[in-house]
């Protein structure tokens, strides 16, 4: 369970709220790829994920160049794809990073008449290469 500690202020009133509903779960970091192909699309399989009910891609590198999809998620697997067109605008043998920011269904509740939402995320991140 997560325990979450709210210091009030100016009309936001002091509380502690206790979650103990499940956090994401992803078992499936060996299929994400570390090398990535400049010359096809990009499917990234997703799978083996449990409580997960978006998913936030972001494919970048330290030339601050970075693509992002996002996909709603119903079930334990899905995919993002990345175009070669959208690939582009990374250079050949460039350092690559793949980071899923995976999420569950926020919760909200209210507490002395002030709704309160809170998140639950996974971050994952492969580091690699393009080429």
């Amino acid at each position: 369970p997560f325990r979450w500690t709210v210091k009030g202020k100016k009309g936001i009133p002091s509380c502690t709220y206790k979650d103990t509903s499940s956090v994401p779960l992803f078992n499936g970091y060996n299929l994400l790829p570390d090398s990535i192909s400049l010359n096809n699309d990009l499917n990234i399989p997703i799978t083996k994920m449990k409580d997960v009910s978006f998913i936030t891609a972001t494919l970048e590198d330290w030339n601050n160049h970075k693509l992002k999809k996002e996909t709603k998620v119903s079930g334990s697997n899905t995919s993002i794809t990345f175009s070669k067109q959208e690939l582009s605008v990374f250079k050949h043998l460039s350092t690559s990073r793949l980071t899923l920011f995976m999420d569950r269904t926020p919760i909200t509740t209210e507490i002395e008449t002030k709704k309160f939402k809170f998140e639950t995320s996974l971050e994952i991140i492969r580091d690699g290469v393009f080429y």
